[in-house]
């Protein structure tokens, strides 16, 4: 009896044991499980960074190149056809202290695009020689932009027509070869503090941004080595790229525009980056001014608009798209003494002040593509591995095991089926019988027997 008794106790000791074990793993299984379930309908994704240097010269097209001179409005003679209004002229002649500032800052808000566009001077004045891959330059192949208000003023946009795209190799026989005259003499005064330009290369048909590109200074020749980065993101639910964009369009003056829209409405001042030529109420408003306490409301703003950024109506961009990066850039003094005095011989140097001067050729400098892109963080195949493992780590179950457990589970249901329903026909027998018993009790007489068969 006494080693019966043990005997028991062990069994249920055993019992109790595998069950709290089976509990366990359980409830470990169904963690990982909802775990895993959880990161994938996240959609994170993963950066990628592959660098191909086997590059083919054919696969090489030129970008493209927007020039901006640091002047904003060409102040010329009283006499051109493009001489400024009477208030542009006093206001590029009249220095901005202290004692004018707001009423300076007033004008430049008052001038539009139109304006920019109009007295920024010519192609013909700034550009005085052009050519892509020896073939030169055509007047159609030039765009006139303001991608940057009183910021950078007019610029101009250079895309290689399609017949003469293609860089052909590396290096700087292979180049857009530009020559530009920047005409400090005609600078306006107040808007121009430096001399010099602002190139950045882009891709073709896409609004260029002045601020992410290279500042070159005048009386030099610039050799700008340039690399292409390819950029592809992944499509929604992973990102809000648009895969059926035909051509990309920088996003960045829309965000930078909406961004100067909210401080406006929320702060009631207007930032600095604030674009006069776009009109809008802002170019009414005072600048965020530290001394009020603009400035900290501002950068308040600021701050919860980079999590909220998504309320600007803004373009989505393209989910690939090419990015041209200046990679090296070096310079020396152009024109020599010697090369200016043979050019003026010759009969073919414009006249040109050489310290106001710009060359400049931009070519391919290695035939290394890279291209960035995403992939998830965990792809759907990876989910099922994951969940498999997890099956099989903490039940030992594979697809096998759970094929058979569907089974067992489908023969156990369809069993108790059967049981329920015969135990229902048994309880509807008793039922009827017992109905009959009672109407034969009632009327005096004998049951008859039920019917079995």
């Amino acid at each position: 009896m006494v080693k019966l008794a043990d005997q028991d106790s062990r069994s249920l000791f055993y019992r109790r044991t595998w069950k709290a074990t089976i509990f366990a793993m359980s409830a470990l299984c169904l963690y990982l499980v909802v775990s895993n379930l959880l990161t994938y309908v996240a959609f994170y994704t993963v950066s990628t960074l592959t660098v191909s240097t086997e590059v083919s010269a054919d696969s090489l097209t030129f970008p493209a190149v927007t020039i901006c001179n640091n002047n904003v409005l060409m102040d010329v003679d009283e006499d051109d056809d493009y001489a400024l209004p009477q208030y542009l002229h006093r206001l590029c002649n009249t220095p901005i202290d202290d004692s004018n500032f707001q009423e300076a800052m007033e004008e430049i808000s008052n001038i539009t695009a139109e304006e920019l566009l109009e007295y920024g001077g010519t192609l013909k004045d700034l550009v005085t020689y052009c050519d892509v891959n020896g073939v030169e330059c055509t007047d159609e192949e030039w765009e006139a932009v303001v991608p940057g208000g009183t910021d950078w003023g007019k610029c101009w946009t250079l895309t290689p027509s399609a017949a003469n795209s293609k860089a052909k190799g590396v290096g700087v026989d292979n180049a857009i070869n530009l020559e530009l005259n920047l005409q400090e003499d005609y600078f306006c005064a107040a808007l121009s503090e430096s001399v010099g330009l602002q190139l950045s290369v882009h891709e073709r048909n896409t609004w260029p941004n002045p601020n992410t590109g290279i500042t070159l200074s005048p009386a030099a020749n610039w050799n700008l080595g340039m690399q292409t980065l390819k950029t592809v993101n992944l499509p929604w639910p992973y990102s809000d790229c648009d895969v059926d964009a035909k051509k990309y369009s920088s996003t960045e003056p829309c965000y930078e525009k909406c961004v100067v829209e909210v401080v406006a409405d929320s702060c009631g001042c207007k930032l600095e980056k604030a674009d006069p030529t776009q009109g809008g109420k802002e170019s009414e408003l005072p600048n965020c001014d530290d001394d009020d306490g603009d400035q900290e409301c501002a950068d308040e703003v600021i701050s919860a608009w980079f999590d909220d950024s998504a309320s600007c109506s803004c373009p989505a961009e393209p989910c690939s798209y090419m990015t041209y990066k200046i990679m090296s850039s070096s310079h020396s003094r152009w024109p020599s003494k010697p090369y200016e005095q043979l050019m003026k011989d010759a009969g073919k140097w414009g006249g040109a002040n050489p310290e106001e001067t710009v060359s400049a050729r931009i070519y391919c400098n290695s035939y290394t593509h890279e291209e960035s892109g995403e992939k998830p963080e965990m792809s759907f195949v990876e989910l099922l591995s994951n969940i498999g493992g997890s099956l099989g780590l903490c039940l030992g179950m594979s697809l096998v095991t759970v094929g058979e457990t569907v089974e067992l589970l489908s023969v156990l249901w369809t069993r108790a089926r059967k049981v329920r329903g015969a135990a229902r026909e048994e309880r509807a027998r008793e039922e009827r019988g017992g109905e009959m018993q009672n109407k034969a009790a009632e009327g005096g007489a004998q049951p008859e027997e039920e019917d079995t068969r």
